[in-house]
């Protein structure tokens, strides 16, 4: 069975101080039942926890090679993967959310030469980053990530990738118990600035930040997911 999930009109804050109707309706079909969004589930994780991802790299043809699989480390039980030129040497490199070692792995591979150069981005005291996306929000022609910390609820933004190392970061505060669990990047007020949205599971919300096109967003703001549920 399936429900088409409506989010209803918001006005949210325009960089230039003019509030805007940026998000006029939000609809997502949902394979299952929406119970399942109300009811947090746990995973518990044991000696068996995952702490490497694979890669298999495709041949152009529906083959795929043999994977290669890459250590994110002890206990690191990695959650949520994306791919970006981070250091514009025109390969993808990876970036990886740790949920339980509470940092982000990024993979500078070279994948003819089969080499990966390994760094961590520590994401704070007891964050469980849940989920990244990688994007250039301050148009200087670098990727940078944004990452949603379920356990702080909060975003946090890295900028300014150079040597290895992200010479910026920024945290933006949720609501409390929030708990996001997604991340989003798109240009939502069509202003020509990358804006970032997240769903957040615990309190049923999406949070909006409005990008100003320097690296930089407006305060979240929160848009209520009271649903209108009708069956498709």
């Amino acid at each position: 069975m399936k429900y088409v999930v409506i989010f209803p009109k918001v006005a949210l804050p325009y960089p230039k101080s003019t509030p805007i109707l940026a998000v006029k309706r939000l609809v997502k079909t949902i394979s299952s039942s929406p119970s399942l969004f109300k009811s947090p589930r746990v995973t518990k994780f044991g000696s068996s926890s995952p702490v490497e991802i694979s890669i298999l790299l495709g041949d152009g043809n529906g083959a795929f090679a043999p994977q290669k699989t890459f250590s994110t480390g002890s206990g690191s039980v990695p959650i949520s993967i994306v791919f970006g030129d981070l250091n514009n040497d025109n390969q993808s490199d990876i970036v990886v959310a740790n949920s339980l070692t509470n940092n982000l792995g990024v993979f500078l591979v070279h994948y003819e030469a089969d080499f990966t150069q390994t760094m961590s981005y520590s994401t704070g005291s007891s964050p469980h980053p849940y989920s990244v996306v990688v994007a250039n929000f301050n148009n200087d022609n670098r990727l940078d990530m944004a990452v949603v910390n379920s356990g702080n609820d909060n975003l946090e933004v890295f900028l300014d990738y150079n040597q290895r190392t992200f010479t910026s970061t920024t945290t933006y505060s949720m609501y409390s118990n929030s708990h996001p669990q997604h991340v989003i990047v798109a240009d939502l007020n069509n202003d020509n600035r990358l804006d970032i949205a997240t769903v957040n599971h615990w309190n049923d919300s999406l949070s909006v930040f409005v990008g100003f096109g320097n690296g930089t967003f407006h305060t979240a703001t929160a848009i209520s997911s009271t649903w209108s549920l009708f069956k498709s």
